[in-house]
């Protein structure tokens, strides 16, 4: 039973991973946030994520659960036209129509490189003509890829200069009031880290804010951040499935535990 429960303890216990972005090509339907369309896998055309002539998609998600969306501030490639399109590096000036991925949180930043991604790999573009930024095809990152890949990472929200002057008093939240009616007199922080604050609050600038998630958001099971309802349902599901594995190996070695001693204690009460 002790290493049963030691086992459940372990699981819980595992913190959740960092935040990335994660894009990948399905020919299926795209359950986060479609980016855009390719014809196929390779040397293809592409066309945007409104359109429905194209069956590969490139979806994205952010592995924490931030909530990401294809209007306009972070700007990936560009293409000729709606559907049917080339591509273009956003260092070309030729075409209108920009292809754009925001987390509603952080930031997205894209480069072009001949390295591995760091985080996601949206697709690939050629570079043997090399000055040519415009009028080019597009390939998946793993199937037949071309020799430069388009690069995206997410990073979280650095400090705002209005959190950072925040006095603390309690645990006060974004645009919500105050917890704690009394100042407290102590000049030592409020928080260090997530874990200083309730599950419902994280710590940023020696002060705990109370989370803000949307409807579409859940608090993710070690607190102090918002997931998606469908990532913590997938989570839900995988952490179960963990869990009633190793529940059932520490029954297995309790079982067999329990037979060793009982054989010794056996042999110990035969007589010669």
């Amino acid at each position: 039973m002790r290493a049963n429960l030691a086992l459940l303890w372990l699981l819980i216990s595992i913190p959740t991973a960092f935040a990335e972005l994660n894009c990948t090509v399905s020919n299926s339907t795209c359950t986060y946030t479609e980016l855009l369309h390719l014809y196929r896998l390779n040397n293809s055309h592409a066309e945007q994520a409104n359109e429905s002539n194209y069956d590969y998609i490139v979806c994205c998600r952010e592995t924490n659960g931030i909530n990401l969306n294809t209007t306009c501030g972070t700007s990936v490639i560009n293409l000729s036209k709606s559907a049917n399109a080339h591509v273009e590096k956003l260092t070309g000036t030729d075409y209108a129509y920009s292809i754009c991925l925001n987390p509603n949180n952080g930031t997205i930043t894209c480069t072009y490189q001949t390295s591995a991604c760091s985080q996601a790999c949206i697709g690939t573009i050629p570079s043997i003509e090399a000055g040519r930024d415009t009028s080019l095809h597009i390939s998946d990152c793993t199937t037949y890829p071309f020799q430069t890949k388009i690069c995206c990472s997410y990073s979280e929200p650095p400090p705002t200069s209005s959190e950072s002057t925040q006095p603390s008093s309690g645990f006060t939240g974004r645009g919500g009031a105050a917890i704690a009616d009394e100042l407290s007199e102590s000049v030592e922080p409020e928080c260090q880290v997530n874990n200083d604050c309730p599950k419902e609050y994280y710590c940023e600038n020696s002060t705990c804010y109370r989370l803000q998630c949307r409807e579409s958001e859940t608090l993710s099971f070690v607190g102090h951040s918002c997931i998606s309802k469908q990532l913590a349902e997938e989570l839900k599901a995988e952490r179960t499935k963990n869990i009633l594995f190793y529940v059932g190996i520490g029954g297995f070695v309790i079982t067999i535990t329990g037979i060793v001693l009982l054989n010794t204690k056996t042999n110990k009460n035969k007589h010669p």
